[in-house]
């Protein structure tokens, strides 16, 4: 494959083996329409690497989705990357997320285990702890106990873990606030 198109597909693993062709051009800086063209026009029906899962509204936005056709050619892609570009990439793939989805309320908290993901995987504790902690609040709305339960003991071990950049006092409140709502689902 031309670098370009390689380059498109590796930021696309980063995303998942399901990824959003505006997302990938957004990290990519690229322009969204000519992102489509080649993923569904070389990478889908050319070269058979990815195929087209449809289009997502949001609002006055309308998300592209694709699917890599198999998962070992994502995750070689994803394997490719050394650690230091997968932080980097990560952090833009929350960025970029978030920048879609924060119109939408609901669709953001849909999307906050990805976006716990993508920030834990950035080194950024504060908001993959905010994104977990809002997945779990919408599993117990839903009654997903399980799940809940396990956004929660997530985001409250990974809240210990990263208690240097926190002062004390946020993330006592938070570390409360966390396995209290542990312990509604619990119950």
């Amino acid at each position: 494959l031309p670098k370009g198109l390689r380059d498109a597909l590796t930021v696309a693993s980063v995303e998942g083996e399901t990824f959003t062709a505006e997302v990938v051009a957004r990290v990519r800086a690229a322009d969204e329409g000519e992102t489509v063209r080649c993923l569904s026009n070389t990478l889908d029906r050319r070269h058979r690497l990815v195929s087209a899962r449809g289009v997502l509204r949001m609002g006055n936005q309308c998300l592209s989705r694709y699917r890599f056709r198999h998962i070992l050619f994502q995750k070689h892609l994803y394997n490719s990357l050394d650690p230091v570009e997968r932080v980097h990439l990560h952090r833009a793939m929350g960025t970029a997320l978030e920048m879609l989805y924060e119109e939408v309320a609901a669709a953001t908290s849909a999307v906050a285990p990805q976006l716990a993901r993508h920030f834990q995987e950035a080194g950024i504790a504060q908001k993959a702890v905010a994104y977990l902690r809002q997945a779990g609040e919408r599993a117990k709305k839903l009654y997903a106990n399980q799940e809940a339960v396990e956004h929660f003991r997530r985001a409250l071990a990974l809240l210990l873990d990263s208690s240097a950049d926190e002062p004390w006092r946020n993330r006592r409140e938070m570390t409360a606030q966390i396995r209290e709502s542990l312990g509604d689902v619990l119950e």
